[in-house]
């Protein structure tokens, strides 16, 4: 279960770095005249209702000491990333967009894998 964990986490840092190479590549020009103060005030709300939004790590821990925890929380957290990804779809360039997909994809298979691993263990 270590090695699983491990792999999700460096696969969420590649992830966190493409995503953030992406929005260093946007420039104000380049966003549609849709994405507004409605649209940004959406996106932050996104990111403030996560599962573990006001979780600080010790709190993550603790909580996650428990293997149906730590499957709801990891699960959570795909699930999440995968919802912000999914809104931002409309406001990439093309090769952006296929990028991002691809980081959508990954994400269901992380959460295929730890559906699988809960099953196995039980849970």
């Amino acid at each position: 279960m270590k090695a699983l964990f491990r792999f999700l986490m460096e696969e969420e840092v590649k992830h966190v770095a493409a995503f953030e190479q992406i929005r260093d590549q946007l420039s104000v020009e380049m966003r549609p005249a849709e994405y507004d103060e409605d649209m940004q005030a959406y996106m932050d709300s996104v990111i403030d209702d996560r599962l573990y939004a006001d979780m600080d790590s010790k709190e993550f821990v603790r909580r996650a000491i428990h293997a149906k925890e730590v499957f709801r929380l990891a699960m959570g957290f795909e699930k999440d990333a995968i919802l912000y990804f999914t809104e931002f779809l409309p406001y990439l360039t093309e090769s952006d967009r296929k990028i991002v997909s691809e980081l959508i994809e990954q994400e269901k298979a992380h959460i295929r894998k730890l559906a699988e691993m809960k099953k196995r263990m039980g849970e």
